[in-house]
């Protein structure tokens, strides 16, 4: 099984509700697709007030899901690994 791990930027989540956010657009956000180990390290440190957060699914025939947001509606894979 392999993982897709995505770091998103917190203040844009919360402004826009996307999870999945496009690197293009969104400087602080990343993939790392296709990992196969269960640990991870990221090199880079967020700006002060800014946070990143970190969602991972799984990967085996399909991705798996993002699980779910606080009004436990799905969260919405928007930019997924390609």
């Amino acid at each position: 099984m392999a993982y897709h791990l995505y770091r998103g930027d917190l203040p844009t989540l919360l402004s826009s509700g996307t999870y999945t956010q496009d690197p293009l657009s969104v400087p602080e956000a990343s993939q790392w697709c296709n990992l196969i180990l269960t640990t991870f390290s990221d090199p880079d440190v967020p700006a002060p007030g800014a946070p990143y957060f970190y969602l991972v699914t799984p990967v085996n025939l399909m991705e798996g899901s993002l699980g779910f947001d606080g009004a436990k509606q799905p969260r919405l894979n928007t930019d997924p690994c390609p």
